[in-house]
């Protein structure tokens, strides 16, 4: 049994969530307890409004679409975002460190040479691995990284598209190289090395 449905300008008066995208929001969230036979209150979906602002519009559409399709309960907030974004690798795994070494390199490189300049203030830019720079254009390029760095929207988007992206040319390489885990091990200690730098 779901609750009375709410206007949107009863719940949502901050600029950060607009009725044009709170309403479309709300209709899907309530389509998701009425799917689920739960009651959806006021108070609640004000919470669940404000926790999922920051996401993008289109994933999040489409994660309660797919949610409305698959869920035996309504999901917690957590869950919706992890619908959107996916499942973070775990950083104590070898794949969880290696993406996030690659990220940090990625990133490191995008901050200190623009991408629309061979030549930085720094020098000659370093080269990428062929698997950072793979993943990188996999993205949408030193560009894209580079103007979504400090505080933009797609930032954390971009960050679980590299990590799939380098994820997937790391296995390609390793099939290819045919590399055990130990000699990766210490590549890997060689790139923090140079991180460190």
């Amino acid at each position: 049994m779901a609750a009375e449905k709410p206007e949107p300008q009863e719940i949502v008066k901050s600029s950060q969530n607009s009725t044009t995208r709170s309403k479309p929001v709300m209709q899907a969230l309530y389509a998701l307890a009425e799917a689920t036979n739960e009651p959806l209150t006021k108070p609640r979906l004000k919470v669940y409004l404000e926790a999922l602002a920051d996401l993008e519009f289109e994933g999040l559409m489409r994660a309660l679409e797919s949610l409305v399709l698959t869920s035996r309960w309504f999901p917690k907030i957590p869950e919706i975002r992890e619908a959107v974004l996916g499942k973070p690798l775990d950083p104590k795994t070898l794949e969880g460190v290696e993406c996030e070494l690659a990220w940090e390199h990625v990133t490191h490189y995008c901050r200190k040479w623009h991408p629309d300049i061979e030549f930085g203030t720094y020098g000659q830019a370093p080269p990428l691995t062929s698997a950072e720079h793979r993943a990188m254009v996999a993205v949408g390029g030193p560009f894209r990284i580079w103007e979504n760095m400090d505080g933009g929207r797609e930032w954390p988007f971009i960050r679980k598209a590299f990590f799939e992206a380098y994820s997937r040319q790391e296995k390609i390489a390793q099939l290819e190289s045919g590399k055990s885990k130990g000699q990766l091990t210490g590549e890997i200690k060689m790139i923090a090395e140079k991180l460190k730098m």
